[in-house]
């Protein structure tokens, strides 16, 4: 029986022992199989991975480009005229309303010519009857009845007596006032029935079938303006066709002005249709410079790395970074800027999705942008 019992016990132990190897066993194989588990991982997140761009691109053609100088500019009216009473008096007829229009020598106003009438009438009696004393002096000066001495004075009392006449004229004359020049009656400042008083202003006229555009140029900027040159003048906030007014420089100043240091200048424009208006401020167009084939790129396609600028442009699906030079804006599209240096015609310039590029960068085009 003691027998059994030891033999029982033996071999309990050596269950044990066998069932501590297996597990030893296959704790050492799970360690094993780890770091490949984990150098595979890493093998996977190290490699690289390919992204492609989606972008825009705008196939660069010649265009013509023009750089502008734009400058703040006053419309006057080619004639503004203050018309003022040559005499005083009583105002006793008013013609045109404010914004009639008239032509030159069409009567304004007239003041009271009744006293002035009879001013007339009485130099012209004291003339007809200067020439007969005169006729009659002369006559006896012929006939050796009168000297010398009464003759001369029988003519200079006749030379008196026509100036008289002659400014009686002159005098009612002036009680009418005519309009110097066509234009339109802008302002009347009297009424009917009110006195005026010699050289007082009593209505304004303008002409503004043609205007005056002054503008103060900058000493650097005027070597660009000369007589006869063309101009633009733009009426509004826009650069538009529309709001644009074409025109021509009419004289350049040939000294500054001692403060500003500016040199003024007219430019002369046509008005028939009334598009502008005297008092307006406006915008002068001078061109600097025109160039026939430009090729033009948005401001915001150009990238600035420091030293210099730089464009993106498509080819066979990779961005290409391309240095480039530029030259001048676009007055009429004032997004739009030259490139004298580093782009052809034909070349696919990207316009969107550059600034998310690197050189090589593969890219996808979805679509084309016209300039």
């Amino acid at each position: 029986m003691k027998r059994l019992v030891n033999a029982v016990i033996i071999l309990g132990f050596i269950a044990l022992m066998a069932y501590v190897a297996i597990l030893a066993s296959a704790k050492n194989r799970s360690n094993n199989s780890r770091p490949k588990e984990v150098a595979l991982a890493r093998d996977e997140s190290t490699q690289p991975t390919t992204s492609v761009v989606r972008v825009k691109v705008a196939v660069m053609r010649p265009q013509p480009m023009a750089e502008a100088l734009l400058l703040p500019a006053t419309v006057e009216a080619w004639e503004d005229i203050d018309l003022s009473a040559k005499a005083g008096g009583t105002v006793e007829w008013v013609g045109p309303k404010e914004g009639d229009r008239v032509t030159s020598g069409e009567v304004i106003i007239r003041l009271d010519t009744a006293s002035r009438q009879a001013v007339l009438r009485q130099a012209r009696a004291s003339l007809a009857q200067a020439e007969k004393q005169y006729e009659r002096i002369s006559s006896l000066v012929r006939e050796k009845v009168a000297n010398q001495a009464e003759l001369d004075n029988a003519i200079a009392q006749r030379d008196v007596a026509r100036a008289n006449f002659e400014v009686a004229e002159v005098a009612l004359a002036d009680a009418t006032l005519r309009s110097p020049t066509s234009g339109v009656i802008d302002r009347i400042h009297v009424d009917r029935g009110e006195h005026v008083n010699q050289g007082q202003v009593v209505a304004k006229i303008v002409q503004t079938d043609r205007l005056k555009v002054l503008v103060n140029v900058p000493e650097k900027d005027v070597c660009f303006c000369k007589g006869g040159q063309p101009a633009t003048v733009f009426c509004g906030d826009q650069i538009t066709t529309e709001q644009m007014v074409i025109g021509k420089i009419g004289y350049v100043a040939l000294t500054a002005d001692p403060i500003s240091r500016t040199f003024p200048m007219r430019i002369e424009i046509a008005n028939q249709d009334g598009k502008l208006r005297p008092g307006m401020i406006v915008r002068a167009g001078l061109i600097r410079q025109q160039v026939a084939d430009a090729l033009a790129v948005p401001l915001y396609a150009v990238l600035d790395r420091g030293s210099h600028k730089a464009v993106f442009v498509e080819e066979d699906g990779k961005a290409v970074e391309r240095r480039v030079e530029l030259g001048i804006i676009d007055f009429r599209k004032s997004d739009r800027i030259q490139v004298t240096h580093g782009l052809s015609k034909g070349d696919r310039l990207i316009v969107v999705g550059h600034r998310d590029l690197a050189h090589g960068m593969s890219v996808e085009v979805e679509g084309t942008v016209e300039l």
